[in-house]
């Protein structure tokens, strides 16, 4: 009987303590949430095509074909904004929330008319509650201000949201990604409750200006939910996948090519009887401002300059992928031959080399 009242009380224990250790996860101090917390927007109502350079076409009057067509609202998100956004806690999906707000001059011609969430008196005995509302990424093109009210009153403005947070500004049309985590809170005095309640979300621009919702809460815990920053993992992805931590690039003077797929060489020989024509065939079309081949260490930004000529050009640099010894030409003056003898290289000892 000892034994089994033994074995209860350390069960008895680990659960007590397993319940301390998670409790703000698993019986967090939300009185409500909207979406999840992990800066990402997908669990709202999502559009396609939003800002997508690949669906907005320039609009042409009179002219109607496939390149003169104007933003394609596939999903409706005109009909879904045309009505002021109304959430009610424990009746309403998130499914039925827009994910993004759009505030002014967006190329959707659809714009948010307002934001109202309603819920009932949670009962707080806390003489303060937190009212949150998470972001996953925001349009930079112009200041962001928020205000936001219970019952009609304001509790909250905050001014330029969007500055220096790092947003990209891509999210709107790609929900399923994640973007930067992000929070604003403002506190509710518990005395302003009623028995029913609305809270009024009211973000403000001069200029275009949107933003995506990650999670909207309200909490006992002054403190917004931790959520991981993929930023953080950029680099370290990166080059695991590259394999390496250097990469080599060349910099070049400007050309007399406007195209920016050029091979930055001589333009071909054609000869058509127009000399307006024939004029630009036959051309030097590389520039003769200089040129450097470099690597950069993605790690500890150390910058190598292989080669700098400010009086040639670097065309096309290749790498040896079976670890052969490679020389590049840099074009336009003798530095290839120079540069090999600095280095050290037995020219005769190369295997190949770009020549341009």
């Amino acid at each position: 009987m000892k034994t089994k009242n033994m074995s209860f009380v350390k069960n008895l224990a680990f659960i007590s303590l397993l319940i301390a250790s998670i409790g703000t996860s698993c019986f967090g101090d939300e009185i409500f949430r909207i979406g999840t917390a992990d800066a990402r927007s997908d669990e709202f109502k999502t559009f396609r095509n939003l800002e997508d350079s690949r669906y907005t076409y320039q609009v042409i009057k009179g002219l109607d074909t496939p390149r003169a067509r104007s933003f394609r609202d596939v999903d409706n998100i005109a009909k879904s904004l045309e009505k002021p956004i109304i959430f009610e806690v424990g009746k309403s999906s998130e499914k039925d929330f827009p994910f993004v707000h759009a505030i002014k001059g967006c190329v959707w011609k659809a714009h948010t008319k307002g934001v109202s969430i309603k819920f009932k008196n949670p009962k707080s005995t806390k003489k303060e509650l937190f009212f949150r509302i998470g972001f996953s990424d925001m349009s930079d093109l112009a200041p962001i201000s928020m205000q936001v009210f219970l019952n009609g009153k304001l509790i909250g403005k905050e001014n330029a949201i969007n500055k220096n947070k790092g947003f990209g500004g891509t999210l709107a049309y790609n929900p399923q990604t994640q973007g930067v985590p992000y929070s604003l809170t403002f506190k509710v005095d518990t005395s302003l409750l009623a028995e029913d309640n609305v809270i009024e979300i009211k973000p403000t621009s001069k200029g275009r200006a949107w933003f995506t919702y990650d999670y909207i809460e309200l909490s006992k815990s002054p403190t917004a939910p931790k959520i991981h920053d993929c930023r953080n993992d950029i680099l370290d992805n990166a080059i695991k996948t590259m394999g390496t931590e250097v990469v080599v690039f060349s910099q070049r003077g400007e050309g007399r090519d406007y195209h920016w797929y050029s091979t930055i060489g001589r333009t071909c020989w054609v000869k058509t009887g127009v000399k307006q024509i024939d004029d630009r065939f036959d051309c030097e079309m590389f520039s003769r401002l200089g040129g450097r081949l470099c690597t950069y260490n993605l790690r500890t930004g150390e910058l190598k300059k292989l080669i700098d000529d400010p009086d040639g050009c670097l065309r096309d640099h290749t790498i040896s992928y079976d670890g052969k010894k490679i020389l590049f030409d840099t074009g336009a003056s003798e530095k290839f031959a120079d540069n090999a003898e600095k280095m050290g290289v037995d020219l005769k000892a190369v295997d190949f080399a770009a020549i341009s």
